[in-house]
């Protein structure tokens, strides 16, 4: 059976993000990969390929991933050739005080669980900052949001 594409938004908000967070929970089943928009015309620095192993440094334009399971994980790949938690920290993306990071590494990226109880708005804002932070070609500010069905 052929897997159903993602549907994909352009946000600028973080409210527009709690709201497609909310609706894709209510469905029970799903997940939302999200990077930042690029002005159009910008020029993006390829990827590492599988053959580059040993490098330190995975894509130069950040995805964050949003999933349904609860405990709620939030997922970055990035490409800032360090921890993400270093990269984060003193910004205003900084890792929250307990929120549970699960992995941490240059390439493969960064996982962490938010902490009990914090609503959709505190985890949207977080991952949008954290993007923003991330993100090394300049970007619009915008978001493109792509919502795949369980």
């Amino acid at each position: 059976m052929p897997r159903t594409p993602p549907t994909t938004t352009t946000i600028d908000r973080a409210e527009e993000l709690v709201a497609i967070f909310e609706e894709l929970q209510s469905t029970g089943s799903g997940w939302l990969n999200i990077v930042p928009e690029l002005p159009e015309g910008t020029e993006v620095p390829a990827t590492p390929n599988s053959l580059a192993i040993f490098s330190r440094r995975g894509p130069v334009v950040p995805l964050a991933t949003w999933t349904t399971t609860e405990p709620t994980e939030l997922g970055l790949l990035h490409g800032t050739s360090q921890r993400a938690r270093f990269a984060l920290a003193d910004t205003v993306a900084a890792i929250p005080d307990g929120w549970r990071v699960l992995a941490d590494h240059p390439r493969k990226g960064l996982v962490v669980v938010p902490g009990a109880g914090l609503g959709h708005r505190v985890v949207a804002r977080w991952l949008l900052d954290a993007l923003t932070v991330l993100c090394l070609p300049p970007h619009t500010g915008r978001f493109v949001v792509a919502r795949y069905p369980g």
